[in-house]
């Protein structure tokens, strides 16, 4: 169970630019569940992912993990738990390493640091066969730098590379906006067999409506900081492109591809 509890973010505060987000926000999302989030630009989605994963500090409130305090505890310990697919395909691979480097790297997420290989030769064969299913031909590639591979082919590795140590809680920042419909649709598709197949809590923001309803077993809609919408089961199942959008008025959202 994730929790966040009583929480209050405010930027710049103190300054003539102050801007405050949260004000007593509060959220549960049991474990196992695919929460999708959607929202107009500043309503605090993106907040509310770096508030979990660590990279931001609430000024009040707690975050609780399993019933255990996180609150302040640092981002990279959080990541040990926590895995991150980024909007931007770039952002989840290292450009000038191999696909079977970037592979061996987190494979070896959260171990000790000592001496030893950092890619085993046995390796090869293990993260082939990880790659296969995303019918993608990475697993015949797995010697070729990820600059070179398109956007689409980064971000199936980027995802596939923050489940490998299995953690408790998948963030996918918008991790379809920077790709083509194709791979988009290619992406959400390996998304939706991966938490299916391991089970991960899962949150998702997107501007993707039509993913937001298709995807996942719960829907919350935010604005200016709050949740105007928080359907899930069969609730959301009942839910309506247009019923969505209707709700919107003047929120801008992008419907889909």
């Amino acid at each position: 169970m994730l929790e966040l509890r009583d929480i209050r973010k405010i930027y710049l505060p103190g300054t003539p630019d102050e801007n405050m987000i949260f004000d007593s926000f509060n959220l549960e999302v049991p474990t196992g569940q695919f929460l999708s989030i959607i929202g107009s630009n500043g309503s605090g989605k993106t907040t509310l992912l770096n508030l979990v994963c660590g990279s931001l500090i609430p000024e009040k409130g707690q975050i609780l993990l399993d019933q255990r305090d996180i609150t302040y505890q640092p981002e990279h310990l959080r990541a040990r738990r926590i895995g991150r697919v980024f909007q931007d395909p770039a952002k989840g691979t290292a450009a000038t390493l191999t696909v079977l480097e970037n592979l061996s790297i987190a494979a070896n997420k959260g171990k000790p640091y000592n001496l030893g290989r950092g890619v085993a030769k046995a390796s090869e064969a293990v993260f082939a066969e990880l790659l296969a299913p995303l019918d993608m031909g990475l697993e015949n590639r797995l010697h070729q730098r990820c600059g070179t591979l398109s956007g689409g082919q980064r971000q199936a590795l980027a995802l596939l590379m923050s489940t490998m140590t299995r953690p408790d809680i998948l963030i996918l920042d918008e991790h379809t906006a920077a790709l083509d419909p194709k791979s988009s649709e290619t992406v959400m598709r390996l998304t939706q067999q991966l938490v299916a197949a391991r089970g991960f809590t899962v949150l998702m923001v997107t501007h993707n409506l039509r993913h937001a309803l298709r995807y996942g077993d719960r829907l919350l809609m935010m604005h200016e900081g709050a949740a105007i919408l928080d359907r899930s089961g069969q609730a959301k199942e009942d839910l309506a492109l247009q019923e969505v959008l209707d709700l919107f008025n003047n929120i801008s959202i992008e419907a889909g591809n």
